[in-house]
């Protein structure tokens, strides 16, 4: 979230941060200064953008972003891939609404991969054919919490999963549907931290999924895992997921996106009262 803000911030391991703590309170480093030697460039990133055609032009969007923290974290493409490859074989009168698949570079970056997407077809019309929209990621995420010691330790159960929605019934149906399917238990239907204002520029949790409302209207939904996944140091992401987990997850979604291109434009957008 730092990076929404433009603010450097940096994470310590439980020793560390527990000698800086007694230095502080012993007064012996009234100050501290940390410094990070980094060299600076700009670079170049990319955005894939691709349409499984259907019955409409309207679009059912199922993104993310490719620029993770771990392989946990940024395993959301991986899904996509599996998705598209199934959404690809059906007959095309089958699919009420076009797919469009968008994975986004820049995400801590200020989401600028998102934000140069959006902008470069803010007068063409594109997104006001977006029906709705999907961004998924951290699925399979086994827990994996702090213990007492500072330490992140696996448990053995599923981190809760999160399914992020709009105030709207269409939507806020399909998730808990989702949940269920998925027997991604415990899991909750949650609106996003800032569902209103400006919800580009603000952070807030989870980050990911902010960009395109604040930009277009367009209904977003966000599938993510609870976050311990993203501070995982000098650890094999890969071997905190559950395979069969992230299977079910990813068949789960896909139902998701299918029953809600069945969904007419407007009902994607009736949002309830807080």
């Amino acid at each position: 979230m730092l990076a929404w803000r433009q603010l450097p911030g940096v994470f310590i391991d439980h020793d560390r941060g527990q000698r800086l703590r007694d230095r502080v309170l012993a007064g012996t480093a009234p100050v501290l200064r940390l410094t990070m030697a980094a060299t600076v460039r700009q670079v170049q990133t990319r955005n894939l953008v691709g349409i499984i055609p259907g019955k409409s032009g309207e679009l059912m969007v199922l993104a993310s972003h490719t620029d993770g923290a771990n392989g946990l974290e940024d395993n959301g493409p991986n899904a996509i891939v599996d998705m598209a490859r199934y959404l690809a074989r059906l007959p095309q009168d089958s699919l009420p609404r076009s797919v469009m698949l968008l994975l986004t570079g820049g995400h801590f970056a200020g989401g600028a991969g998102v934000e140069q997407f959006m902008d470069r077809h803010k007068d063409d019309g594109l997104t006001q054919r977006m029906a709705a929209m999907l961004t998924i990621g951290h699925l399979g995420a086994l827990e994996e919490p702090a213990f007492t010691n500072g330490y992140l330790r696996p448990t053995g159960s599923f981190e809760p999963a999160l399914l992020f929605t709009p105030r709207t019934p269409a939507l806020m149906e399909a998730s808990y549907a989702m949940l269920r399917q998925a027997g991604a238990a415990p899991g909750f239907v949650l609106t996003h931290n800032n569902s209103g204002g400006d919800r580009a520029r603000n952070a807030a949790w989870p980050d990911a999924g902010q960009t395109f409302p604040g930009v277009q209207p367009i209904p977003t939904m966000h599938y993510i895992k609870a976050p311990a996944c993203q501070f995982n140091y000098g650890i094999g992401t890969v071997t905190r997921v559950d395979y069969r987990l992230m299977q079910r997850e990813t068949v789960a979604l896909t139902q998701m996106l299918l029953d809600l291109s069945r969904v007419p434009y407007a009902d994607l957008r009736k949002e309830t009262a807080p």
